[in-house]
């Protein structure tokens, strides 16, 4: 299998938006968020050498999978085998863990509709 061509997706892009500015605000400072926000994107961006990895959860929306890319943050992300992309859809972190499954859920209704008409 070869590289994948990795696209974050908008949702994706806010979350880590809403992540940095969490963190620079609880932590005073935005440095640190920001080096915090940049190792999330790049594990993001991992998913180019291993697409497959994580949970596939074709319950939830054709082709999701879910993978723990930190500690505290999972990705929620479509793989398109046919044209060797992936897609992160969705960051969790920190309280969204708890049940990150039910918060996937609950975000990909928009999703579902625009890529399947459902």
């Amino acid at each position: 299998m070869g590289k994948y061509d990795v696209y974050l997706m908008p949702d994706a892009i806010k979350d880590l938006e809403t992540i940095y500015s969490y963190i620079a605000e609880k932590s005073g400072f935005p440095e640190r968020a920001w080096g915090y926000v940049e190792k999330l994107r790049q594990k993001c961006h991992e998913l180019e050498t291993a697409p497959l990895r994580g949970q596939q959860r074709d319950d939830l929306l054709p082709n999701l999978r879910v993978a723990p890319i930190d500690k505290k943050a999972v990705a929620a992300f479509l793989v398109d085998e046919k044209t060797g992309r992936s897609y992160p859809q969705y960051l969790l972190w920190g309280q969204g863990l708890r049940s990150p499954h039910v918060g996937i859920l609950q975000r990909l209704h928009r999703i579902n509709h625009a890529f399947c008409g459902e």
